[in-house]
């Protein structure tokens, strides 16, 4: 459930991105989906043993404030860009 919950994350990043007529909402939309896409495969794979542990952590699940805050920052951004989609 958490991984599609993610991938709902994810694919919603990817649209905000291809629906923003704002060039710097849809680079911005692109880079936070890539920042979200790289924590979760990598901490995911670091729980599979397939990844060596470098400690970034789960985002919204892992322990730690600040990255917490970070990520909350992220999706309100993502969440202003989709709001403001039609805007030059």
């Amino acid at each position: 459930m958490v991984i599609g919950l993610f991938t709902g994350l994810l694919l919603h990043g990817i649209r905000v991105a291809g629906l923003s007529k704002n060039k710097f909402a849809s680079a911005a939309s692109i880079g936070i989906t890539g920042i979200f896409t790289t924590h979760v495969l990598i901490n995911i794979g670091m729980s599979m043993g397939i990844l060596p542990v470098i400690g970034i952590p789960l985002p919204f699940l892992s322990y730690g404030g600040s990255a917490l805050i970070a990520n909350m920052a992220m999706v309100g951004l993502l969440m202003n860009f989709y709001a403001n989609r039609k805007e030059h």
